[in-house]
């Protein structure tokens, strides 16, 4: 009995361990570099778009998206309960000739949910989010980085019972995934500035109040919000929380070896 109570506290020490690792911390962050500004327009996705007439049909966007999924899933699988919604608009295409999808797993594979962008017949990208089309959220092309190529920007949530919202960000041209996720922490929310119609990014603290507003952008490789007096603030870096639990595999390692001696040990002794 003492050997199994130890076993499940050692289990619940490194959940919450792992846990309070994996949780982003919002920090205020120096950067080398200055907000740039982009020529290209902000242009909101929506939940609904057209086929081009000179772009790739539905039926073929189809085959495409599963060619480009199959190789980390079961392809018969997938065929069977892929949805795709074509979201391009006449503006997507005439600025950048991008023709953007939703994607849906039916049979309620999260991996398989989200936003694939292709151009001339090749995926570009897939930025994985959950629920990423809900009335209230919204998803859009903007240039964060002034280097004269779109990110693919969206709104995501994440929970069943208490949900909380995040941003996630693709660049196109270099394939990096960013995003501004503090779970339960602070909500982050995506909007299009009614007088500069640049991207805006608003941080509130979880349960209200608390509100950080400012232009989404990526700099110094981070993603940021920066606020009209310079302000700066982002999401724990992934690298810090790889560093956290790279710091613990020592220990988590002479832990596991204690539990599978112990579990060895018992299962000996009943045999």
């Amino acid at each position: 009995m003492g050997r199994a109570i130890k076993i499940i506290l050692i289990f619940l020490f490194i959940t919450g361990l792992l846990c309070s690792c994996g949780t982003g911390v919002t920090r205020t962050v120096e950067t080398t570099q200055e907000v740039q500004n982009s020529p290209l327009p902000v242009i909101r996705i929506k939940g609904k778009g057209i086929t081009p007439n000179d772009g790739l049909s539905l039926e073929d966007a189809r085959k495409m998206i599963l060619n480009y999924l199959a190789g980390a899933n079961d392809g018969a699988t997938l065929k069977k309960n892929l949805k795709i919604k074509e979201l391009t608009t006449a503006e997507i295409w005439e600025s950048s000739k991008y023709q953007i999808y939703s994607v849906v797993h039916q049979a309620g594979n999260p991996f398989i949910e989200g936003i694939i962008v292709s151009q001339d017949g090749n995926v570009l990208g897939f930025l994985r989010a959950s629920n990423p089309f809900p009335s209230a959220l919204m998803s859009a092309l903007a240039d964060l980085n002034g280097d004269g190529v779109y990110e693919l920007c969206t709104n995501a949530t994440m929970g069943s019972g208490w949900v909380d919202c995040h941003i996630y960000v693709l660049d196109l041209k270099t394939k990096n995934q960013y995003s501004l996720s503090d779970r339960m922490k602070y909500n982050y929310t995506l909007s299009i500035d009614k007088e500069s119609k640049e991207l805006i990014a608003t941080r509130t603290k979880f349960g209200g109040g608390d509100t950080f507003v400012g232009k989404l952008s990526i700099i110094d490789n981070k993603l940021v919000i920066v606020d009209k007096n310079g302000n700066t603030v982002t999401s724990e870096d992934v690298k810090v929380v790889e560093k956290k639990i790279a710091a613990y595999k020592p220990v988590l390692k002479s832990w596991k070896k204690a539990i599978q001696k112990n579990f060895g040990h018992s299962k000996k002794h009943r045999t």
